[in-house]
């Protein structure tokens, strides 16, 4: 016989073991957990959200025109007005000035200011401080702080600057004033 020699078989244990343990390895990749025997789960209730609100009023949503009527260069008259927040947060108060078009020379000369006070009995002309622009400039200032809840009194004080031309005696200028709260 020739001298050639087959190669031996592995044997059949040592090929069991080792699918054995491969099968274990692939079985355990996507798992990714641990061996403890332990395990505990608890749940959280979920919590209740509610979200705040807003609602703003105004007392007297038509100011008296004849308040300022007649008015001479360099007077001025006043009114109070109150807003309210009936919401849950707190704002800031904004307001700005429309004049009627087409805005006659007068409006051009007069000057509006807002002035929060504490009653309507503290409004009166030539208040210090508030906001104070030309009626026909006066656009989306800052007119005070509103708390949630409450209500916050306003003066509107219009003056005829004391520099009107002689034109614009007997004239008429229309406004109105939009308030806008803006959350806080």
């Amino acid at each position: 016989m020739l001298g050639i020699r087959v190669p031996s078989r592995p044997k059949t244990r040592t090929l069991l073991l080792a699918a054995a343990a491969t099968g274990v390895v692939v079985a355990l990749i996507p798992v990714g957990g641990t061996y403890a025997l332990w395990n505990d789960v608890e749940t959280v209730s979920p919590g209740t959200i509610t979200s705040g609100s807003m609602t703003l009023t105004v007392d007297t949503p038509t100011l008296n025109a004849s308040a300022w009527s007649n008015l001479l260069p360099g007077q001025s008259a006043a009114q109070a007005f109150s807003v309210t927040s009936t919401g849950t947060v707190a704002a800031s108060l904004a307001a700005s000035v429309a004049v009627t078009a087409p805005a006659p020379l007068i409006a051009s000369h007069m000057t509006l200011r807002l002035t929060p006070v504490a009653t309507s009995a503290a409004c009166h002309p030539g208040l210090a401080g508030g906001v104070t622009a030309p009626l026909t400039g006066f656009s989306t200032v800052v007119a005070a702080d509103l708390p949630a809840n409450s209500a916050r009194v306003l003066c509107a004080e219009v003056l005829l600057n004391a520099g009107a031309p002689i034109d614009v005696q007997g004239q008429t200028a229309a406004f109105g004033i939009t308030l806008t709260a803006t959350q806080k």
